[in-house]
C-alpha cells in the first residue's frame, strides 16, 4: 500500500490557523482563528490556497499519476479534530461542558464554516 499522508495542522492551516513548522517536532498550530467564539459566520477562518493542504493535494495527483502497482490511500483529519484546532483543544474541552450549544453550532456547520467536511 502506498499511503500520502502530512501532519494533523493542514486542514486547519488552510482554515487560517498560524502553523509552527519545525525541523525536529511535529507541526502546531501557534494561533487559532476562533479564540473567541464570536460570530461564527463572522469569524477570520477562510480557506487559503498555499500550506500543506494544497501541497499534498499535489502529492496525491502525483501518486494516483504515478500508478504504482499498490493499493493507493491519503489521510483526512475529521471535522472534530479541525474544529478543536480552529478553537484550541482546551478550550474547546471546557466549551463541551460549559457551552455546549457553541459545540452543536460549530459541528453542524450551519455557518459554513465545517460543512461538508463530516
Amino acid at each position: 500500500m502506498v499511503l500520502a499522508y502530512n501532519d494533523l495542522a493542514k486542514e486547519a492551516e488552510a482554515f487560517g490557523c498560524k502553523v509552527k513548522y519545525s525541523d525536529y517536532v511535529v507541526p502546531s498550530i501557534e494561533g487559532h482563528v476562533l479564540e473567541r467564539q464570536g460570530n461564527l459566520a463572522a469569524s477570520a477562518c477562510r480557506i487559503v490556497q498555499d500550506g500543506a493542504a494544497p501541497r499534498l493535494h499535489r502529492a496525491c495527483e502525483a501518486l494516483v499519476k504515478a500508478a504504482p502497482p499498490a493499493a493507493m490511500g491519503a489521510v483526512a483529519v475529521g471535522p472534530w479534530t479541525i474544529a478543536m484546532l480552529l478553537r484550541n483543544p482546551e478550550m474547546m474541552l471546557l466549551d463541551t461542558f460549559e457551552d455546549p450549544q457553541f459545540i452543536h453550532d460549530l459541528m453542524r456547520g450551519d455557518h459554513g464554516l465545517l460543512q461538508g467536511l463530516g
